[in-house]
């Protein structure tokens, strides 16, 4: 749909920037997007964010997950590891897919790590 589109293409362009600001293991690759079945309202509504510590962050997005019309949310910098549960993040309509920085080193627990959560309605 065109706010998918448009979605994709702010969070191209906010990885793009951050990897012309040095972060250069960034990489970023255009996607096909397929056209919605005809006679269909998609109306989709995204959400991104480098949250800079998602933990930290809870009653926040608790907030952000109020809004009703959110069906995708993406963040990065969500600095967690598995010892933090999908469950203590977000309500259960939502699929939660998320990579956790694998720390090695005392000094690197505070970074890394993205997230996405979709709403459970959207149908792809």
């Amino acid at each position: 749909t065109p706010k998918q589109i448009e979605c994709y293409k702010k969070l191209k362009n906010e990885l793009e920037l951050r990897r012309n600001n040095g972060e250069a293991h960034i990489r970023t690759k255009d996607c096909e997007f397929l056209s919605p079945p005809p006679n269909s309202t998609f109306d989709n509504t995204c959400y991104y964010e480098n949250v800079y510590g998602l933990k930290s962050k809870t009653t926040f997005y608790n907030s952000v997950l109020s809004r009703d019309d959110l069906e995708l949310i993406l963040s990065s910098e969500t600095w967690l590891s598995s010892s933090v549960f999908d469950a203590e993040l977000f309500p259960s309509n939502y699929t939660i897919d998320r990579s956790d920085r694998k720390f090695s080193t005392v000094s690197a627990a505070r970074d890394g790590g993205v997230l996405i959560a979709v709403k459970n309605s959207l149908y792809f």
